[in-house]
């Protein structure tokens, strides 16, 4: 390919260590055109107008560059689809669940049988029932429709926080409280602490009880979202009979002077004692894990003024080990920040200082939180690591002190446990070089990973020295503090350093060598730009894009001498300027060319109507005006009747529409137009212009 580029001014330098398992195929040319006005218009045939031209620039083609996956990256892969069972997504059957829900009338008669329960459950044992796991694709839509049930759920909040603060509620409520139930709410301010703080809970005790006598719940509230295992059990799902009916401000406060309706709306007139019946007891707020039709994921608490915050920790026994792999934060790689945004819009621009004090306790709370005591819930926690749950890219520090012991059974041996913050990611050469790093010379390696089972016996593994590992124990694994920013070679007298394929890589922008810039761009305006000026540059190779094992290059923009790209961003926008002008012309040209055929058009009927009186066109469109104002009215009629939209007439066997008169006499009228054109009669063509 060099050898046919004439603009190669001198041999190539490589700056980067030697690649892996990469291959040169022939690479498919793509000619760049720049977009000229010489494109077929719409009305063709009419090819003596002139058109705008431009001259073509043909640059020189980089070679296509593949590479493929690293067994790390496979693992991570693999790692991933084994994991999926981390998010708890939650399998049901409706009709199950249906059934159960409309079970609850008359009593009925039960009979137990306790031999046939052994053998049936001798019969079940045998029987396990492994879930199907879930596809890539299936996963990243369950986690859309996670998050957009998640945001549907926060606005519902938001929207009954709103019916709470609302004063005929309040009107309805408070008639309620004695007088000595509001004594003891409102502490006089000659008690001290302590008695202001015990008269609080007791009227808060003896609210609550009032409130349990006199509330009934008649209606079924909110229930957790399960995901059925096929889609055709969605088909023939019904809500229940007693779903909950306060679906407005209205109804609100319909429930509030009865005094009756779902459990929700109990809890949300007054909060806790429907459920626990206890004051300041949030752990005993979470429901057992048995309960598949309420789990408590999140807890957001809102305030008068429509703000809200997280307070999941406060409610949550075990939030580090449990609740948080239900949420979206463990679901996705970035979901902590998607979840901070989704909260920012409900957040106060300046916290208060109670706000802080909050921060600072709910932060305490998740320190607080003990080891655990089941191996399973160690997997993926924050704070502490077991060794059989690292992945094949993770290692421990050398320093790395246990922190506990646990074991999986009473007769299983002990497993130390290890500090989170003593695990290390480690990645190949290759891997750290992507991310803009290199492994320090003679660094020994923290591990290795086997090699791929499929790999072809002619594939290069470099070593890291310049040799091949394909005889050694695996690919070599390093940590971050093994490695150190990769610095690649400078450009000199305005050559930029490619490796053999042509390019250079700028996977991050550290890698950009010292005395070059780096111009994005995607398109190859920007390479067009450079050749034009005849400058050295070099395609920047930014990534790859992996389609299954084989990833093929994505070239972005160029790197040129810094002292350049004043010249190559000027070009550049002139090339802009010169495709937007292009653009604009063909504009034109259409334009003009559909004028062309409305003016043949105009002189085409008025040579038809040549031949009539003045007078008769006069008296023609005055009739014409007369019928067309006539017909107004119906034409409004028939405007309403379909809607808002106009309603085709047509026969009753839905042949073509019928015209009305109107229409037709605006097709048949006589032309106002003057004899300003003149009118060259050749002899021929029926009345009709010839070409």
């Amino acid at each position: 390919m060099l050898a046919e580029a004439d603009l190669d001014a001198g041999p190539s330098t490589s700056s980067e260590p030697p690649l892996k398992k990469l291959k040169r195929p022939g690479g498919k040319k793509h000619p760049v055109d720049l977009p000229g006005a010489q494109e077929s218009i719409l009305f063709g045939g009419e090819d003596d107008d002139e058109d705008v031209q431009f001259e073509d620039v043909t640059i020189p083609v980089p070679t296509v560059q593949t590479v493929y996956r690293d067994s790390d990256d496979e693992d991570d892969d693999e790692e991933d689809e084994e994991n999926e069972e981390d998010i708890q997504f939650e399998d049901v059957d409706f009709g199950a669940l249906q059934s159960v829900s409309e079970s609850h009338g008359e009593p009925k008669k039960l009979t137990l049988n306790l031999s046939a329960h052994t053998d049936v459950t001798a019969s079940t044992r045998k029987v396990t029932v492994r879930r199907k796991p879930i596809t890539k694709e299936e996963k990243e839509r369950r986690v859309s429709i996670h998050r957009t049930h998640l945001l549907c759920l926060i606005l519902h909040s938001a929207l009954r926080n709103r019916w709470c603060d609302d004063e005929d509620v309040h009107k309805s409520l408070r008639p309620l409280l004695t007088n000595k139930v509001i004594n003891q709410l409102t502490p006089g301010a000659h008690l001290p602490q302590f008695g202001q703080t015990e008269s609080l809970k007791t009227g808060l005790q003896q609210a609550g009880a009032i409130f349990r006598a006199k509330f009934q719940i008649t209606e079924r509230g909110l229930r957790r979202a399960l995901w059925a295992e096929d889609p055709k059990h969605l088909i023939d799902y019904e809500l229940p009979s007693n779903a909950d009916s306060c679906m407005d401000r209205s109804d609100f406060r319909k429930a509030a002077k009865k005094m009756q309706g779902s459990r929700d709306v109990g809890a949300q007139l007054y909060f806790d004692p429907l459920v626990t019946g206890s004051i300041w007891k949030p752990k005993s707020f979470e429901p057992p894990a048995t309960d598949k039709e309420n789990a408590m994921s999140y807890v957001i608490a809102f305030e008068t003024d429509g703000t809200a915050k997280d307070v999941t920790r406060r409610y949550a026994k075990a939030y580090a080990a449990k609740t948080r792999r239900l949420r979206i934060e463990t679901a996705t790689e970035r979901g902590d920040d998607w979840w901070r945004q989704a909260l920012k819009l409900f957040g106060r621009r300046w916290p208060t200082d109670l706000d802080e004090i909050e921060d600072v306790e709910l932060a305490a709370i998740e320190e607080r939180e003990p080891m655990p005591r089941n191996v399973a819930d160690f997997k993926d926690h924050p704070v502490f690591a077991l060794k059989r749950h690292l992945r094949r890219s993770e290692v421990l520090v050398s320093e790395a002190q246990p922190a506990g012991s646990v074991a999986a059974g009473s007769k299983a041996p002990l497993e130390m446990v290890y500090r989170r913050k003593d695990v290390r990611v480690a990645r190949s050469r290759d891997k750290w070089h992507r991310l803009g790093r290199e492994v320090k010379p003679l660094e020994v390696p923290v591990k290795f990973l086997p090699r791929r089972p499929n790999a072809r016996p002619g594939d290069f593994v470099d070593d890291g020295y310049g040799g091949d590992e394909r005889d050694a124990a695996g690919t070599p694994m390093f940590t971050d503090d093994q490695t150190e920013l990769y610095r690649a070679p400078p450009v000199i007298d305005g050559r930029v350093p490619k490796n053999k394929f042509g390019n250079i890589e700028v996977f991050v922008a550290s890698m950009v060598p010292e005395g070059g810039v780096h111009i994005g761009d995607e398109f190859d305006t920007a390479a067009r730009a450079s050749h034009m000026l005849g400058i050295d540059y070099a395609p920047a190779l930014t990534g790859f894009q992996f389609k299954g094992k084989h990833g093929t290059a994505v070239l972005n923009g160029v790197v040129v001498a810094r002292e350049f790209e004043d010249a190559v961003r000027a070009v550049m926008d002139g090339l802009g300027d010169m495709e937007a002008q292009a653009e604009q012309s063909k504009r034109a040209l259409r334009a003009i060319k559909t004028w062309k055929r409305f003016l043949m058009g105009l002189r085409i009927r008025e040579r038809i109507w040549a031949g009539v009186d003045s007078a008769e066109r006069a008296e023609e469109g005055k009739q014409l005006v007369e019928k067309a104002e006539g017909k107004g009215s119906t034409e409004d009629d028939g405007i309403a009747a379909g809607g808002g939209f106009m309603v085709d007439s047509g026969n009753e066997d839905g042949d073509e529409p019928v015209r009305d008169d109107a229409q037709a006499l605006l097709e048949e009228a006589a032309s106002d137009i003057t004899e300003e054109y003149e009118m060259e009669d050749d002899g021929g063509g029926g009345g009709f212009l010839l070409d």
